[in-house]
């Protein structure tokens, strides 16, 4: 949170400077607001003049709109000129998404309240920058990524990386991952997350952390069993591949130039094979699996190479008010 975005909102648009960081939360990881949660930032237990003070000052500029929402009242900021204040004029939070899509928004706000001293890698910039530098992750193909079709038939399709935006922070050489549960989703799109997630998992240097968050009691007592049932069997694809597993044994022994243990059949083998694992991935693969000091190829070091779990710290969960509405 940059003082110069604070600065900007309380002397152009008039709001205090606790309204103005709150407002610049909101529209970093929702766009959309519930009045309990401005009540929690602000450290206010009740209703009164500072509660009501903010929802007067956004209506009153027209910065934000108010609907009923789940029994509750929903504010939405929309305004573009505060959105420009706080650097991001073209975020798609101003824009209405689904249903579903608001509750996530709001269960991340939750959860970026009760953690408002955290480091948080917000842009898809910020992150890919961060996992090149501090990890070494070079290969954008493990990144998570969507693509979407570009506007108008002559221009190429847009790829995304971290396409969820979930909140992401960073904890003196720990990273923390989170994933915010829809309210009617079953654990599926949460399995369908881990295992895009894995390959960046198994590339990391350090610890990581994840956190799931959710409204629903029985999920949050479930989360942990499908977190580790997940990752396990995604890593179990390419760690039990035995043609993987001879691609990086010729890979290794081509490279230590071990000509005189090399026939003509075990070269073609190998260009064969390589072509099979031409991709960035399956190199970063081999080259977690050789750093790991394996010096002749086995099932147990090709699973260390791919296991996303090996530097995991753990899980814990975060029951998120909105999410419980």
């Amino acid at each position: 949170m940059e003082t110069k975005h604070i600065t900007a909102a309380v002397e152009t648009f008039g709001y205090s400077e606790r309204e103005a960081r709150f407002l610049w939360t909101v529209t970093a990881f929702s766009g959309h607001f519930l009045r309990a949660q401005w009540r929690q930032f602000a450290g206010v237990d009740s209703y009164g003049r500072t509660d009501q003070q903010l929802i007067d000052r956004l209506l009153n500029n027209g910065h934000a709109t108010g609907y009923a929402y789940r029994n509750v009242q929903l504010y939405h900021v929309t305004s573009k000129p505060l959105y420009r204040a706080f650097g991001r004029e073209n975020s798609n939070h101003r824009r209405q998404p689904s249903s579903a899509l608001i509750a996530q928004r709001l269960g991340a706000l939750d959860y970026v309240i009760a953690q408002q001293d955290a480091q948080y890698l917000l842009t898809e910039a910020d992150r890919t920058e961060y996992f090149r530098d501090r990890h070494g992750v070079n290969d954008t193909t493990i990144l998570p990524e969507r693509t979407y079709p570009a506007r108008g038939s002559s221009r190429p399709p847009v790829h995304v990386f971290f396409p969820d935006r979930f909140p992401m922070t960073t904890t003196g050489n720990e990273t923390v991952f989170t994933y915010i549960d829809a309210p009617a989703d079953s654990f599926v799109p949460f399995r369908t997350h881990l295992r895009t997630y894995a390959p960046l998992f198994a590339a990391l240097k350090d610890s990581w952390r994840f956190v799931y968050v959710s409204g629903k009691q029985h999920k949050l007592a479930e989360a942990e069993r499908v977190f580790r049932e997940t990752l396990t069997s995604a890593q179990a694809a390419d760690a039990a591949d035995p043609d993987l597993l001879r691609y990086f044994d010729l890979e290794l022994r081509v490279e230590r130039k071990e000509f005189a243990t090399l026939r003509k059949s075990h070269l073609e083998e190998r260009a064969r094979l390589k072509q099979r694992y031409d991709a960035p991935k399956y190199r970063t693969l081999y080259e977690q699996w050789h750093r790991k000091g394996s010096s002749t190829p086995d099932p147990d070091s090709a699973k260390a190479a791919t296991d996303p779990l090996i530097r995991c710290a753990g899980l814990s969960t975060f029951q998120a008010p909105s999410l419980a509405l």
